[in-house]
């Protein structure tokens, strides 16, 4: 696995840990406990994680002229909870 795939694997990993604690934590305690606060931070990092994710899948598809079809597996992975965690191995090969 090369420097590029293995900064790729991290950041799908990181944006998905990013994504269940805006959904799971931050979200709930937005609207649970009325504390719209609760949402500011993690989802910018969210947002930021999501977009180098995006960015990095367009390069490796280009530059390592990956299928279209692993394209559209990890802006799928990217817009489901859990997504990257569940298409790790497709995503990551």
């Amino acid at each position: 696995m090369n420097s590029n795939n293995s900064l790729f694997k991290l950041i799908a990993y990181i944006e998905g840990v990013s994504n269940i604690l805006l959904m799971c934590v931050a979200m709930p305690i937005k609207y649970i406990f009325l504390i719209p606060e609760a949402v500011k931070y993690p989802g910018w990092a969210h947002g930021i994680f999501f977009v180098i994710f995006g960015i990095l899948a367009i390069y490796l598809f280009f530059k390592d002229k990956k299928p279209f079809t692993w394209l559209l597996l990890v802006g799928l992975a990217a817009l489901i909870p859990f997504g990257p965690f569940i298409f790790n191995k497709k995503i990551n090969h």
